[in-house]
C-alpha cells in the first residue's frame, strides 16, 4: 500500500499486511500516488508539479510550474490526483477554484499522452 502524507512531505509504502517498507521525503506536499505498467511511480504534489520516480524511489523527472511564475500562467495550481490509464497516458486533477479565488474554470483534468 502505498500512502500520501501531504502534511509530512512523505510518501509511505507498506505490505499487504500493513508492515511500514519504507519512505520518500522529496516530496513537497504530496497529493496522490499511481504507479504505471512498467514501475514509474508518479506523485502529484500540492507546489504545482507532478514527479516521477523509479520503482526504487529515484527521481526521474519532475514538471510542472516553477515557483516565481504567476498562477494565472501555471501548467498546474494544486494538483489532487494523478491517474495513468493502460496507453501510459497520464491524468491530472486539481481544483477548478484556489481559496485565492484563480478559478481555471473546465481546466481542472489534464491529459498528457505518452508518446
Amino acid at each position: 500500500m502505498w500512502v500520501v502524507d501531504r502534511e509530512n512531505g512523505r510518501l509511505q509504502i507498506f505490505d499487504n499486511q500493513g508492515k511500514f517498507l519504507e519512505e520518500w521525503k522529496a516530496l513537497n506536499r504530496p497529493t496522490a500516488v499511481c504507479i504505471d505498467k512498467e514501475g514509474a511511480v508518479y506523485v502529484s504534489e500540492l507546489t504545482q508539479r507532478v514527479s516521477i520516480f523509479t520503482a526504487d524511489g529515484k527521481l526521474a523527472a519532475r514538471w510542472g510550474s516553477q515557483s516565481n511564475e504567476p498562477k494565472e500562467t501555471a501548467l498546474f495550481i494544486a494538483p489532487h490526483t494523478i491517474a495513468v490509464d493502460s496507453r501510459g497516458d497520464l491524468y491530472v486533477g486539481e481544483v477548478s477554484k484556489t481559496a485565492s479565488g484563480l478559478d481555471r474554470g473546465s481546466r481542472v483534468v489534464q491529459k498528457f499522452v505518452r508518446i
